[in-house]
């Protein structure tokens, strides 16, 4: 139903019965609430495409993640929509599956005005996607460090650090007694994975430990890539009497092997990073991220660029948590 069908219904010019619908410019209150009477009669649905045509803004905000299934990222979304919704603003969700090529069509999207900015989780800003970020020419975020970043890039990151956090997790490890300690992370040409492994071996220095290669797997970032690595190595028979998986749902992988084989794990310790439900239920000491926090911070950003007109870019960094079980 149309707006000019409410103007002939309640016989108020189609600027005011436009300004009232989409509440911008002035609306005395005795016609708006005539005319919101009449749409509400007539049900009338606003045009969303006509309007982003009009205004050049969609309302949208584009997000990729790598996994749609790991829970890592469901707090992350729910800041992101709390917050988008403050704005009037929609979420879209693209999963890039750790994949370069669907990283690359998640840009395309964003280059054809499918969304007015991106929120881009990566483990891994390779320069050829941060080029292709920076040809979009619209407001995105990472949410991982960026070194290179320039005074005027189009995006933003905001961050939290993974460096110290696997440092202040391992020292926890370590504090206990443990000497052998497994840590399970992901590929060594990532930078989500190599910042955690750079904490770890930070750690193991520190305390004059030795930091052998043989205890540091690539479990993918996934729970069957954990389960495989982890049943790899108990079948080496090293000595093992700690193990730091560097997500949760590793940790979960780990779990699997050990309660399908009911390997004994008295004398060994776990530790894992993301602080999801997961490790609330099992008991695990496990690092906080701040995951909502980082979502909250992400639109706050974006929208700094969309309705302020912010050119300057700008990183911001968070603190992780500790959460000792």
């Amino acid at each position: 139903m149309s707006i000019k069908r409410i103007s002939e219904m309640t016989g108020i010019s189609s600027a005011t019965v436009a300004r009232a619908l989409s509440g911008n410019g002035y609306c005395s209150k005795e016609k708006f609430d005539i005319i919101m009477s009449a749409a509400r009669e007539l049900d009338y649905h606003p045009n969303l495409s006509a309007r982003a045509l009009r205004s050049n803004h969609t309302e949208k905000i584009l997000m990729g993640i790598p996994d749609m299934c790991n829970s890592f990222y469901f707090r992350m979304i729910e800041g992101i929509t709390e917050e988008l919704d403050k704005y009037g603003y929609y979420l879209m969700i693209f999963n890039t599956q750790h994949i370069l090529k669907k990283e690359k069509k998640l840009l395309d999207l964003l280059s054809q005005k499918y969304a007015d900015g991106l929120i881009f989780v990566s483990f891994n800003f390779s320069e050829e996607i941060v080029e292709a970020i920076r040809k979009t020419d619209l407001p995105v975020v990472l949410t991982n460090r960026y070194e290179g970043i320039r005074k005027n890039d189009n995006f933003d990151f905001v961050y939290s650090d993974h460096i110290l956090g696997m440092e202040m997790l391992t020292e926890h490890v370590v504090k206990t007694g443990r000497k052998n300690i497994l840590l399970i992370a992901g590929s060594n040409e990532e930078q989500t994975s190599r910042e955690r492994i750079q904490g770890y071996k930070t750690v193991l220095a520190r305390h004059h430990m030795p930091i052998r290669e043989e205890y540091i797997l690539n479990g993918g970032f996934e729970a069957r890539g954990a389960y495989d690595v982890f049943k790899s190595f108990i079948q080496k028979n090293l000595p093992i009497d700690a193990v730091i998986a560097a997500s949760d749902v590793m940790y979960m992988g780990c779990m699997r092997y050990i309660m399908e084989t009911k390997f004994p794990t008295d004398d060994i310790a776990f530790a894992a990073v993301d602080n999801t439900d997961f490790s609330a239920q099992f008991g695990v000491t496990s690092l906080d991220l701040k995951q909502d926090e980082i979502g909250r911070h992400a639109v706050r950003l974006i929208m700094e660029r969309i309705k302020d007109g912010r050119k300057v870019s700008a990183q911001e960094y968070l603190t992780p948590k500790l959460v000792i079980r």
